[in-house]
C-alpha cells in the first residue's frame, strides 16, 4: 500500500526495480523457446523442463524457476523462484553456492512434503542441469562425473557449456558444502522450513 493506492509486485517487478535503483534499464522480456520440453528425470519425482515446457507440465508439480518467467507461472500454487544468470563469467553469480544450495534444499523440501518437483530455466539446458547435477551429487553421494553421466542419460536438452557451473561442481560443491558451508568457510544462515 502506498500514497497512490495498492500495487502488487511480482519477482520480475522487484528485479526491474532493483536494476533501476542502480542506474540500469529494466530487463527485456525473453519469450519461451519454440521447442517446449518437460519430462520426469528421476523416479523420486524430479522433473526437468525449459520455460515453455514448464508452462505445459502437469499442474500438480511444485515448480522451481531459475529464470524470469514473465508471470507465465503465477497460477502455480506451489512455486519457488531462484534468480541465476547463465553466463560463464564468475562474477555474474556472486552467490552461486547460496543459489544452488537453495534450489537443492527446495527440491528435497518439496519431495519431503509429498510433491513431485519440476526444475526449469529458460532453455532447460544449463541452469536446470546445474541444479539437477548438484541435487544428484548430494542425494547419491557421487562426484560431478557421475552426475554428468546421469543427466546426459535422462535429459535430452542437457548442455554443460557453462564452464563456471562445471568448475563450481568440480571444486566447490562437495560433502562439506552441502549444508550451508561453502568452500571458503563462511556460514550461510538458512531459515527453517
Amino acid at each position: 500500500d502506498g500514497p497512490g493506492g495498492t500495487r502488487r509486485y511480482d519477482s520480475q517487478d522487484l528485479v526491474d526495480l532493483a536494476r533501476r535503483l542502480v542506474g540500469d534499464h529494466s530487463s527485456s522480456p525473453n519469450p519461451a523457446p519454440s521447442h517446449r520440453a518437460h519430462g520426469k528425470v528421476h523416479d523420486r519425482g524430479v522433473w526437468a523442463a525449459n520455460l515453455g515446457g514448464a508452462q505445459d507440465a502437469p499442474p500438480h508439480l511444485a515448480v522451481i524457476s531459475m529464470c524470469h518467467t514473465e508471470g507465465t507461472l503465477s497460477d502455480r500454487p506451489v512455486r519457488r523462484q531462484v534468480y541465476m544468470i547463465d553466463q560463464p563469467e564468475v562474477d555474474q553469480n556472486p552467490s552461486l553456492h547460496t543459489a544452488v544450495l537453495d534450489v537443492v534444499d527446495s527440491i528435497d523440501a518439496f519431495l519431503a512434503e509429498g510433491y513431485e518437483v519440476l526444475v526449469h530455466c529458460h532453455g532447460g539446458a544449463s541452469r536446470t542441469t546445474l541444479a539437477l547435477r548438484a541435487w544428484y551429487m548430494r542425494t547419491h553421494g557421487v562426484d560431478h562425473s557421475a552426475a554428468h553421466q546421469w543427466v546426459s542419460r535422462v535429459w535430452p536438452l542437457y548442455n554443460p557449456h557453462n564452464e563456471t557451473f562445471n568448475a563450481f561442481l568440480d571444486h566447490q560443491w562437495h560433502a562439506g558444502t552441502w549444508h550451508g558451508r561453502p568452500a571458503d568457510g563462511t556460514t550461510h544462515h538458512k531459515e527453517t522450513r
